[in-house]
């Protein structure tokens, strides 16, 4: 019958390992990585992220803040939106009153101070927010820069994304330990270079 549940034994142990060992002080990004370089695949069948572990607050997303994992069942939470300049369907959160939150205690695989310790620690490491609500400069979304989307790693072929304020590098290797290439490209260097081979190169420079 559709809508109903089962644990999978397999997947539960999985789970447990990731909150205790985020408990026990493992970052989501070393998390990511052993279960990667031990081929365990992640709900999505690709490699894991550490967000797909951390989640977002604001989202109530990622394995460590799924409360199906202590037997509850919220649904309503979003409505979508369609952005009237973009075009682009958007997630909004609706109003409290609307979420549905029901308790399945026999599907519990996460002992309550377990699943309580994990919550404290995404508390205490949570980027602290401005007064009137809004999120640091540092977490909002970048602007695209003249290479944005046009750089990949030449060891796996994956993109490369700002890592800090100025630098590229390859997000696999950042985000999920997915490749050996550590190596940073400062890049309004890279700007530079393009720039500078473009304005060489053309038939016609003055374009």
């Amino acid at each position: 019958e559709r809508g109903l549940r089962e644990i999978v034994p397999e997947h539960a142990r999985i789970v447990r390992r990731i909150f205790e060992e985020y408990v026990a002080g493992r970052s989501p990004l070393a998390i990511a990585r052993a279960l990667n370089a031990e081929g365990i695949p992640s709900p999505t069948g690709r490699d894991w992220l550490d967000g797909t572990i951390r989640g977002r607050p604001g989202r109530g997303d990622g394995i460590l803040r799924n409360p199906a994992y202590i037997g509850r069942a919220v649904w309503n939470r979003f409505r979508r939106e369609t952005n009237p300049v973009t075009g682009a369907s958007v997630r909004r959160p609706k109003a409290r009153e609307d979420i549905v939150d029901v308790a399945f205690p026999e599907f519990r695989i996460i002992p309550d101070d377990l699943w309580q310790a994990a919550q404290a620690r995404l508390a205490a490491e949570a980027v602290a927010t401005h007064p009137d609500g809004g999120r640091p400069f540092w977490e909002r979304r970048r602007p695209k820069h003249l290479l944005t989307g046009k750089v990949v790693c030449g060891c796996c072929g994956g993109a490369f994304s700002l890592l800090g304020k100025d630098y590229l590098g390859c997000s696999r290797a950042k985000n999920r330990g997915a490749c050996r290439n550590i190596t940073r490209v400062r890049r309004s260097s890279l700007d530079r270079q393009v720039l500078a081979a473009l304005g060489s190169r053309l038939m016609q420079p003055e374009l």
